[in-house]
């Protein structure tokens, strides 16, 4: 999803250059967050879709370092109804939507 810190791990990552121009996760850009030759952080951009892609390097020599097919951006989960509509400490709330938990197994926090 977008948001997600992704780190891409590797070596000569800068591809004989000083640093990284771009990254693109299944044809998205991303912000950088942190490079060096070995290991880059990125935040993955929103996308349009679920879809999956592939994470392309590009550094500022123009090399580019590709590893295909191994992202997905997954479907945002949608609250649709909060019930109650207030309440005070203890209250009991029912979240009703889609894909709340993603792939994951339990809800971490509200």
């Amino acid at each position: 999803q977008g948001g997600t810190f992704v780190t891409i791990n590797g070596t000569n990552l800068f591809g004989g250059g000083t640093s990284i121009d771009v990254v693109h996760i299944a044809g998205t850009e991303s912000t950088i967050v942190s490079d060096d030759p070995a290991q880059v952080v990125v935040r993955a951009a929103a996308a349009a879709a679920s879809t999956q892609g592939d994470i392309v390097i590009v550094a500022d020599t123009g090399a580019t370092i590709t590893e295909v097919g191994v992202w997905e951006y997954l479907v945002a989960g949608e609250i649709l109804t909060v019930s109650p509509g207030n309440g005070q400490q203890g209250t009991v709330v029912e979240l009703i939507g889609t894909n709340l938990l993603i792939t994951g197994d339990a809800v971490d926090s509200v």
